[in-house]
């Protein structure tokens, strides 16, 4: 339950029986944190003494959604919201979930926030509102204490999505906001079927880098200046970046059991399989047993009124 770094080598080493074993610094912070963000990228399997195991899950606390995006009439390609930045300090004492801070102007419902990095207060948390001017209002209850006479500094992390698990909703304020799921293109042949001179609301989607930045872009594009483009999926867990650094899961099980990962990944590069695949089989056992986050991908997106029915597709429904 977002615990720190220094911790889960400490139960690590004891797995292990080995003081030795080090996850917080050069080749042991790398280890770690491919195996902590394997534990939270949908499907990942990883390898130890000969063994291919699932470890990869959807993690509920990891589903995330961004509304930074709004639409300009005319324009297809917009930047992937991937380097939100904004940063204030704390300046006055924390209670429960509410954090006051010097400054609230770059901060936004949704965004994901660590306090004090490297510290010892360090700890993730996301918004869930702000008071303009005064503080930011959190959806789980602080862990520490923050103080003025600490200053700790309130950073934005950056939301990186998994695009394999996005979905992109197209919110059409003239229609009391009604949300459009926009499919993503499956394949050239469906992205050209779009095209189309007439602006609208967008049908299809996909991603791409474009020498400058990573973007995504829309056929047809929006016919709408400031609709909000809704962005809702899976992102990547925040790397450690210290012992100090912590984790983002809900259930302690979740720390217990990348501390048996690290220790299974100790013992299978020392020959030592016997133990290795006991203490894999410990660790399965304490992760969901299935994703415990939901798939949020449909098959099948509806058309707004106005478009003729893609190539491929019946009636209002194009069969992505």
């Amino acid at each position: 339950m977002a615990d720190t770094l220094a911790n889960i080598e400490a139960d690590a080493q004891h797995y292990a029986n080995d003081s030795q074993l080090n996850a917080v610094s050069g080749q042991g912070l790398r280890v770690s944190n491919r195996l902590y963000n394997g534990m939270t990228t949908p499907g990942y399997r990883a390898g130890f003494a000969g063994t291919l195991v699932t470890i990869g899950r959807r993690w509920p606390e990891l589903l995330k959604s961004d509304t930074g995006l709004t639409t300009t009439s005319g324009t297809a390609k917009y930047a992937l919201p991937s380097s939100r930045s904004g940063s204030t300090t704390v300046d006055d004492t924390s209670s429960g979930s509410t954090l006051p801070v010097a400054a609230t102007t770059s901060f936004r419902a949704g965004d994901r926030i660590r306090i004090n990095s490297g510290g010892g207060r360090e700890e993730v948390n996301i918004v869930d509102s702000v008071s303009s001017g005064v503080s930011l209002a959190m959806v789980f209850a602080l862990t520490n204490v923050h103080t003025l006479a600490q200053a700790d500094a309130v950073v934005i992390e950056n939301l990186v999505f998994h695009m394999e698990e996005l979905t992109v909703v197209y919110v059409d304020a003239s229609s009391n906001s009604y949300e459009y799921v926009i499919g993503k293109s499956p394949s050239e042949r469906e992205w050209a079927d779009h095209f189309s001179s007439n602006n609208a609301i967008p049908l299809v989607w996909k991603q791409y880098y474009d020498g400058s930045n990573n973007v995504i872009e829309f056929r047809p594009a929006p016919d709408t200046t400031s609709d909000t483009i809704k962005l809702w999926g899976y992102v990547q867990a925040t790397p450690f970046a210290t012992s100090a650094s912590t984790t983002e899961f809900i259930h302690k099980n979740s720390d217990y059991a990348l501390a048996l990962l690290i220790a299974a990944d100790w013992l299978a590069k020392r020959d030592k399989t016997s133990r290795s695949r006991q203490l894999i089989s410990e660790a399965v056992a304490l992760l969901p047993s299935e994703d415990s986050g939901s798939r949020i991908r449909g098959s099948g997106m509806l058309t707004p009124w106005g478009h003729d029915a893609p190539h491929g597709s019946r009636g209002r429904y194009a069969g992505f």
